[in-house]
């Protein structure tokens, strides 16, 4: 019996299809590249650099090497939300430190913002939208009025900057938020089709079990045979026509010789759509003993309503048809012993004589 293939389950907040050759391949090599690069300068510029302060070492080594760490297990959720959160930490401490920091502000918030996305969902993620600007403007901030930046900008230049870089940081959020909010929509919906397919698939699953049961241990005979005869349904009661022959061809021997033009008549017309309601023919089975057999058979239809087989059962009534044989001789013979017994008592019995005249 045909048997549905489940797809497993998706679970979890995102779809996660398998990846294919592109998605393993140099995006994630220029990825790492790029991370490791970034690290590197920082390591080089602080070993050739003057001597710092433990904060600029942390912000030039010690934190990105933690977001490094991170990166390498960013796969999951735990690590690509803290890796978000370092990131932002990071601009602001580039502020503070570095004297292109101002740069560092704007882009390393919306990058962790980046991987915030992949693992977070409803508040969360509204949170890490919130995070991500807040950890922009708290850097320029911390650039124009505290860090090695702030040589270059007067107060109102500064408040300008500031005002500026947050309204262009405010553009790129809303931008994005809304185009994680139709992706996400998008997604939703994808995860509800799969998961109402997935339930349906569970239902089939279930009602093919059970009539796979009942098919199985029947005492009736049960087949199914496509267009081309081919077997597709041979329970083991039909093994007493003959053994189990699922992807054969149905075997033309258990018809006896007079019978198969009308057997070929009788598939034809429930191919075309006709029912077959107790027909009573003859079948050999595999031994050579032939039985009396009552056919159900109907038509198997594919979604469009095409014919694509036949599904029947052989109900052997052998023993009702001797029976019925034997209950019929009875009636002849009690028939007869009541003639036998009529005529009879008609040969015995006196004529009667002829009244005496008067003299």
């Amino acid at each position: 019996m045909h048997r549905f293939v489940r797809r497993p389950n998706v679970g979890g907040a995102f779809l996660r299809p398998e990846h294919g050759p592109i998605d393993r391949g140099w995006p994630r090599l220029l990825e790492a590249a790029a991370v490791v690069g970034a690290f590197g300068v920082g390591v080089i510029g602080t070993i050739t650099g003057p001597q710092q302060s433990l904060l600029y070492v942390t912000t030039t080594v010690g934190l990105p090497a933690v977001i490094v760490g991170l990166m390498i297990l960013a796969r999951a959720r735990g690590p690509r939300l803290l890796a978000g959160l370092a990131l932002g930490l990071e601009g602001i401490l580039a502020g503070l430190f570095v004297p292109a920091g101002l740069a560092f502000d704007v882009v390393l918030p919306l990058i962790g913002l980046a991987l915030v996305q992949t693992a977070a969902r409803g508040r969360l993620l509204l949170a890490g939208f919130a995070a991500a600007g807040a950890a922009s403007v708290v850097g320029v901030c911390a650039a124009v009025f505290v860090g090695p930046a702030r040589i270059l900008f007067s107060v109102p230049t500064a408040i300008m900057t500031v005002v500026a870089f947050s309204a262009v940081v405010l553009f790129a959020l809303v931008l994005d938020w809304r185009a994680i909010h139709r992706l996400l929509g998008a997604v939703g919906s994808a995860e509800r089709q799969i998961e109402a397919r997935d339930r349906a698939e569970a239902d089939l699953d279930r009602t093919a079990d059970i009539l796979s049961a009942m098919v199985q241990s029947s005492p009736v005979a049960t087949q199914a045979f496509a267009l081309d005869r081919t077997v597709t349904i041979w329970n083991p009661a039909s093994e007493r026509l003959s053994d189990e022959i699922i992807g054969r061809t149905l075997p033309h021997e258990m018809t006896p010789d007079e019978e198969r033009a009308s057997s070929m008549a009788r598939i034809q017309r429930t191919i075309g759509g006709a029912t077959v309601e107790g027909d009573r023919v003859r079948r050999l089975t595999k031994s050579g003993e032939s039985r009396w057999i009552d056919i159900y058979a109907a038509p198997l239809r594919d979604r469009t309503g095409r014919p694509i087989g036949v599904v029947g059962q052989l109900v052997d009534v052998t023993d009702r048809v001797e029976l019925e044989a034997q209950l019929i001789q009875a009636q002849k013979m009690e028939v007869v012993g009541l003639l036998a017994r009529g005529s009879l008592t008609t040969s015995t019995t006196p004529w009667p004589q002829p009244a005496a005249s008067p003299r």
